[in-house]
């Protein structure tokens, strides 16, 4: 162990030494590269719009959702495991029944009614839907099959961190003589014609939402009833949303988007001139040395447009990669024709998002790949309804186009 520790701290040593001497590999001011800076001047922009990306269950999903948004239902479904079974219903205590859920967000400050009803199918986490209970296998009614009985209604208090609702002792009663009946139950709104968009922290989350109640039990002891009480409380066992939000089959060269649900991605095509290069590095004189330079950062900068969206993401996962492919308006792209490079994640400044894109640029000039384009894609497609708007290529205002800024080294002559 001592030798280890000799050997550790001389090469601690040496990389002080050389970080700090002028003259060496490791030190900034003495190495053997140069720095530029390069931006690429907007008439490299040949080709940029906004395409429908596919639509699937977001699995293993931090968030619940619950209202309306741009005409799009949103529901919530959750299951709790097993419930104690009782000789009476009203062994159960009214009074003590809660399903509890964390909020996470409330967009669009505005009470609204929830309704719950008991759910008739077996639904899977990750393959329910809009339209399927389970894989290939649909619904009765799209939105999921319930029990016509309303179960309980409250109106959503916009001031509380907590949603807090009681459920009739008589639906706990009847999943614990049969848990075959346990199907779950669902969350709606009642009103659909304005926005409000409720996210709940999941099961998958430190704060799942919870169910509790007190029960009584009976036992007999010397030919005497002793009646105790007991407390009863679980974490979901599963739970999900589903929406109706229409796929998006179009394509928009007036804005960049990045949108979560009804997923939109972007298309974009540059060209990377040998002359802008040259200007800044005496170094490069044709292609070959080109080849030879390190793209040591390169981003691409996307100015957002001040719409109205909801946005809940600070630090946005954005997947980049090369299309195997020539980009040309194609409306949608296949998954397995793009080769992606690592997740890019930037904060999300107030006008702008900045996407790495540093693994393209250098495949690209070291000619390892062709350069067809690049898809800009969330990584967090179907998880909810962030969604971000950015400037074209084309906008009128320079200022708010796309920029593609590069910072690479050269070997010193």
């Amino acid at each position: 162990m001592k030798n280890y520790m000799i050997v550790f701290c001389l090469l601690i040593s040496l990389l002080f030494i050389g970080c700090t001497n002028k003259n060496s590999f490791l030190g900034f001011n003495g190495s053997n590269f140069n720095f530029y800076d390069v931006t690429l001047p907007d008439s490299c922009f040949t080709l940029a719009y906004t395409w429908g990306d596919s639509i699937k269950v977001f699995s293993e999903n931090n968030k619940l959702l619950l209202g309306n948004y741009d005409g799009a239902e949103i529901r919530t479904l959750i299951k709790f495991g097993s419930i104690p079974k009782v000789t009476n219903s009203s062994d159960i205590i009214n009074s003590s029944i809660f399903i509890k859920f964390k909020i996470k967000t409330h967009l669009y400050n505005s009470n609204f009614r929830i309704d719950l009803y008991t759910l008739n199918k077996t639904w899977y986490e990750n393959e329910c839907s809009w339209d399927d209970y389970q894989k290939d296998s649909t619904w009765t009614h799209p939105g999921g099959d319930y029990n016509e009985l309303l179960i309980k209604s409250i109106v959503f208090d916009t001031q509380t961190d907590t949603l807090s609702i009681q459920i009739p002792a008589s639906v706990l009663y009847n999943w614990g003589q049969d848990s075959n009946t346990n199907h779950g139950i669902l969350l709606k709104t009642y009103e659909t014609t304005f926005n409000h968009l409720l996210e709940l922290y999941s099961s998958e989350t430190s704060t799942p939402p919870t169910l509790e109640f007190s029960y009584k039990v009976r036992t007999v002891n010397n030919n005497q009833t002793v009646e105790t009480t007991k407390t009863y409380k679980s974490s979901a066992l599963i739970d999900t949303y589903i929406h109706n939000a229409p796929d998006y089959l179009d394509t928009d060269d007036s804005q960049l988007s990045l949108w979560n649900i009804q997923p939109r991605s972007i298309a974009l095509k540059f060209n990377i001139p040998l002359s802008v290069f040259q200007t800044v590095s005496p170094e490069i004189h044709d292609m070959n040395d080109l080849k030879k330079i390190t793209i040591n950062r390169a981003n691409l900068i996307l100015y957002k447009k001040n719409d109205d969206l909801p946005n809940t993401e600070t630090v946005p996962s954005i997947g980049v990669g090369i299309y195997q492919e020539e980009i040309s308006n194609q409306t949608y792209f296949e998954f397995n024709k793009i080769d992606f490079f690592s997740v890019s994640t930037e904060n999300l400044h107030s006008d702008s998002l900045a996407v790495k894109i540093t693994g393209p640029i250098q495949t690209i000039i070291s000619k390892t790949k062709s350069n067809n384009g690049l898809i800009i894609r969330s990584n967090y497609k179907n998880k909810d309804f962030n969604r971000l708007n950015f400037y074209t290529i084309n906008d009128p205002n320079p200022s708010q186009r796309p920029k593609i800024r590069i910072k690479f080294s050269t070997l010193k002559d």
